[in-house]
This record gives structure tokens, C-alpha cells and sequence, in this order.
């Protein structure tokens, strides 16, 4: 076919998308397609993450897996997982979550309450940026990976519920993890990016805060829109259609604030197809699959109005400690094999 009348078919079938309301993934942006994972993932996942198209993956830093204990660093863990989720084309999507013991007894409990614990933390994420960031040693130490350096950093780890900080949701205290956790990065690395942590929106009162709450005494703090780049949502919901109406909903939250130009993360979103505890977002397994199709045809369509960048699914694989649980929102069953919306997130990601 010759230049002219390859340009004209490419024009033709861009309309033809346009008119159909459908969006090709090569419109969307980077790493738009993305995952979390409740295990680390071995390289045969991350491989079969690529080929569905997986573009990335939420990487979970525990910081007692390179400090277990107080001054003895070992970054064996980070640099296999890291490196082989580089090498097979995926991009790591980084999440500061945990204190080791020698900080506190209870690793959701942030290290900001002492001098000492702060100073410790910020040599932490200074050496991991620089290790992994842009530019970092790893990737000089071992030129034959793939350079897909880690830029977008989340900071904890739904901080607005009681058991993901240790204690009760201190939206002073978030502001201040923030502050020393962005000036940590930047001096690693001067374009490193952070993520406000990925939050559960609506939980019940005994669980945490509200994130409408919990965001107004956030924003109440002066200069706190100036601590994060992206703000990240875990907007659990009944139905595709509630799931858009909540991201709809901090959309607006963020624009009253100033921040439109904000773009939001989805970093766990998923319905549950097994498990004995009772939950709303249980389905079966064709209604995981559906939904998941659902969910993902409203957020493109609805991508631009929210600022949307990046959309991870909760989970790969079922969680093999807790069969009973209901969150078995996995692709793949405990067993490895797929279910329907494995080849749903696959049609999806490929189109």
C-alpha cells in the first residue's frame, strides 16, 4: 500500500473508533493498564502480566526487606523483583508501606513520631531512590535490564483507616510522612513524582475516616496541595457504574481545592468471586468478568474528565493464605488458573 493511501485508511479507521466510542490502549496513556499483586510475583507471572497486557505493577516497599535490622542493608529482594519486572517490559509502580520492628512494633505505624525515626526513614527513601529512581546505581550495576526506573512514588498505604496507620487516621500526621517522604525523593532524584496513598474512599466509622473528611483537613494544611503530584483511590464499589460516580465525586473534590491539573490513580479497584466472609463486592465469576469489562469501558470513556492515568486491578492471584476471605479478587485462582476475567482484563489491555 502506498504512503497516501495508508494515511487515508489510518484516518479512516481513527473515525470509525471515534464514532464507534471505542478507545484503542495506544490512545491511553502510559502504563494506563496496570496491576496489584497480594504476593510478590514470581517472572513466569510477570511475563504472562506482559502478555495480556499488563503495562504496570504496583510494587509494595516494605522497608524491614532491606533494613531488617537497624544499619545492616541488603537489596537482594528489590533488585530480583525489580529486575524482572523491568525485564519483562513492565513498569514498577512503588509504595512506601510498613515500618521493621526495630521502628515499631506494629509495622503499620508510620515512622514521623521521633527525630530519630524521621531521620531514619529519610535515609531509607533517599538510598532506595537512588538505587532505583533515575539515574539510579541498579541500573548502571546491571546495564542488561531494561531501564524502566521507578519516577512515581506512593506514600503509604490507605493512611485514613485505623489498622493501615497504626493507630487513629492523623491527617497531620499523613501531611508530615508526605513532607519528609518528598523532600527524601527529591534529593535522590529531582524529578521523582509523589503519589498521595491509595485510600478507601467510605469505610464505617470503626474502621477509619472518611476520605471527603480526611481530604478537607488534608487540604486545610497550608501548602499540601504543593506535597503530592497524583492523588491515588481505592473506590471498592458495589457496581462499575458506583465505582465512576466515586471517582466523580474526588474529581470535583480535588478541582474546588485548585487542583485540576491533579491527575488520579486507581491503584486497587476488583470484584470478589470466592470466600465465605460476607462482602458487597462478591460476584461470581462471569460477574467478575463482566464487571471488569464494565469498569473499564466507563473509565476510558470518562478518563479525560477525571484526569485518569492509571488503573490497577486488585488482584493477580487469589490470596492463598485466606481462602475464606472476600477479597479473592484475583485474575487467577489460588491454583494458577485463569478465570473468565483473566481473557476479560486481556481483551480490555489489547484492543
Amino acid at each position: 500500500m502506498k504512503a497516501g493511501k495508508r494515511i487515508a485508511a489510518t484516518a479512516v479507521l481513527a473515525v470509525a473508533i471515534s464514532i464507534a466510542g471505542v478507545t484503542p490502549a495506544s490512545a491511553l496513556p502510559k502504563n494506563f493498564f496496570g496491576m496489584a499483586t497480594l504476593e510478590p510475583p514470581a517472572p513466569s507471572d510477570l511475563q504472562t502480566m506482559s502478555s495480556i497486557g499488563v503495562e504496570s505493577v504496583r510494587l509494595n516497599v516494605y522497608w524491614a526487606n532491606v533494613e531488617p535490622t537497624q544499619g545492616a542493608r541488603d537489596w537482594t529482594y528489590y533488585d530480583s523483583l525489580i529486575g524482572s519486572m523491568a525485564s519483562a517490559g513492565l513498569t514498577p509502580e512503588p509504595v512506601f508501606d510498613g515500618s521493621p520492628q526495630w521502628i515499631s512494633q506494629d509495622s503499620y505505624r508510620p515512622p514521623i513520631y521521633s527525630a530519630a525515626q524521621q531521620s531514619a526513614w529519610t535515609r531509607f527513601v533517599t538510598d532506595f531512590a537512588a538505587r532505583y529512581g533515575n539515574n539510579g546505581t541498579f541500573w548502571a550495576e546491571h546495564p542488561t535490564v531494561p531501564y524502566r526506573p521507578l519516577t512515581y512514588w506512593e506514600v503509604w498505604n490507605e493512611p485514613s483507616l485505623r489498622q493501615r496507620w497504626g493507630g487513629p487516621p492523623s491527617p497531620s500526621g499523613y501531611i508530615t510522612l508526605l513532607r519528609i517522604t518528598r523532600r527524601a525523593l527529591l534529593q535522590a532524584d529531582p524529578h521523582a513524582k509523589v503519589v498521595f496513598a491509595g485510600t478507601f474512599p467510605d469505610p464505617f466509622a470503626v474502621f477509619g475516616m472518611q476520605l471527603t473528611k480526611y481530604l478537607k483537613k488534608i487540604y486545610a494544611h497550608r501548602g499540601a496541595r504543593k506535597l503530592f503530584d497524583v492523588l491515588a483511590l481505592h473506590p471498592f464499589s458495589a457496581t462499575p457504574k458506583q465505582l465512576v460516580n466515586t471517582c466523580r465525586q474526588f474529581r470535583n473534590i480535588l478541582n474546588k481545592h485548585g487542583d485540576r491539573r491533579t491527575p488520579l490513580w486507581i491503584t486497587e479497584m476488583g470484584w470478589s468471586t470466592s470466600g465465605s466472609d460476607p462482602s458487597p463486592y462478591a460476584t461470581t465469576e462471569a460477574g467478575q468478568a463482566r464487571d471488569l469489562r464494565r469498569v473499564f469501558t466507563m473509565l476510558i470513556k470518562a478518563r479525560r474528565q477525571l484526569r485518569l492515568q492509571l488503573v490497577d486491578w486488585h488482584a493477580w492471584r487469589d490470596f492463598s493464605e485466606n481462602p475464606a476471605s472476600a477479597f479473592q479478587m484475583g485474575l487467577l485462582r489460588v491454583n494458577g488458573t485463569p478465570k473468565p476475567s483473566f481473557y476479560a482484563y486481556q481483551g480490555v489491555a489489547r484492543r
